[in-house]
């Protein structure tokens, strides 16, 4: 990818520039960020790497790398603002560990395969990383990163496959509220039961 190229970095739709040049004096930040993260993720499992050993990889991503409160604002919706304080604490700290238990075992079934940045461009606040994996013999796996900040980077949300993590979660839990008469405890302790079956 050559950095000064805005058609391939899909720049096309501001012909002024007046809003691309911070994004574009951060685009190498972005791409090596995103890049360290996606080949984190996709570098498991590799032989004589344990499933407690990858979740802790992933438990660090997520701590780091991701803005959790604000996904974990998003997917309870507006069961966020009836939740109390300590309801609101007790569920962000399940959904991290949701998330790690979900996803080092999604995205580690794509491990050790080739990964490629295919785009960078602006999305409102946002920034939006394109990415893909390159699967032999099948076709590639697109991996979009959805970031905000200036650098550091958080990361909001990752569309694989054209699915989005958060609003897949919030579907999936706001029925769970909702089938127990709106109440965010019944969500913490089915989190909490799942999380002590699959631990």
């Amino acid at each position: 990818m050559v950095f000064g190229d805005t058609h391939l970095l899909g720049f096309t739709q501001d012909p002024l520039g007046v809003h691309l040049v911070p994004l574009l004096l951060n685009v190498p930040l972005l791409i090596l960020q995103s890049m360290a993260i996606a080949r984190s993720l996709s570098s498991f499992p590799f032989p004589g790497v344990s499933v407690a050993q990858r979740q802790a990889r992933f438990r660090e991503l997520f701590r780091d790398d991701f803005d959790l409160p604000g996904i974990g604002r998003f997917v309870l919706g507006r069961y966020w603002r009836v939740a109390t304080p300590q309801e609101q604490q007790d569920f962000l700290g399940l959904f991290q560990e949701y998330l790690v238990r979900a996803y080092s075992a999604r995205l580690g079934t794509y491990g050790g395969e080739p990964f490629r940045v295919t785009g960078v461009h602006p999305n409102g606040e946002e920034t939006i990383v394109n990415s893909e994996i390159i699967r032999p013999n099948s076709s590639p796996i697109a991996v979009d990163w959805y970031l905000i900040g200036r650098g550091p980077y958080k990361i909001t949300d990752v569309y694989v496959g054209g699915v989005s993590m958060k609003v897949t979660q919030r579907d999936e839990f706001a029925s769970v509220i909702q089938r127990n008469g709106g109440r965010v405890e019944a969500l913490i302790t089915q989190l909490r039961q799942k999380l002590a079956v699959a631990g």
